[in-house]
């Protein structure tokens, strides 16, 4: 199936984001409505689902990590390869948002070194990237991730397109 969309951690709280140095946050916010109201859109489905995005540019880390704490979702943020594979020492995402260019190691490497560990056979990869191409779908599959989003990200769907990723894997 293919997927589009067009160093600190983030809590969102209502309208309001805060910075966190300390490491793991549930970025979960109160919502209006009942309960029944948000469990119905397809991204609350993501509710309390710990994931781990590298992601080396800030302002797009931050927006990724707003809209997985608009869902509740329970975010770590890596600028790279190497502090992901740091972060997972402690840390164990159900779903890891990866950016395929990064620095030094890239993203494809870093996908196959995870999906070779037993530890990670059930972490979901979902590939973020500006590169386009008919083979894009091809290379991101065959380095075990389950799809990939294109950026720009598309807000209103990433939430969605992550959620059915999930449920594919389950």
């Amino acid at each position: 199936m293919r997927r589009h969309g067009s160093s600190s951690d983030m809590g969102m709280h209502r309208n309001r984001v805060e910075v966190q140095a300390s490491g793991e946050a549930n970025c979960g916010g109160p919502r209006g409505g009942s309960p029944a109201d948000w469990r119905s859109r397809p991204g609350d489905r993501l509710r309390g689902v710990p994931i781990l995005v590298v992601e080396d540019d800030p302002p797009s880390a931050k927006l990724v990590a707003l809209l997985l704490g608009q869902h509740g979702c329970v975010v770590r943020i890596a600028t790279n390869a190497e502090d992901a594979l740091k972060a997972l020492e402690e840390f164990r995402p159900r779903l890891i948002v990866l950016d395929l260019v990064l620095p030094r190691m890239g993203g494809l490497l870093f996908a196959h070194h995870i999906k070779s560990d037993p530890r990670f056979c059930d972490t979901v990869i979902v590939a973020a990237t500006v590169i386009n191409g008919a083979d894009v779908e091809r290379i991101v599959r065959e380095t075990g991730c389950a799809g990939y989003i294109r950026k720009p990200i598309d807000t209103e769907t990433f939430a969605a397109t992550l959620a059915d990723c999930l449920k594919e894997k389950s």
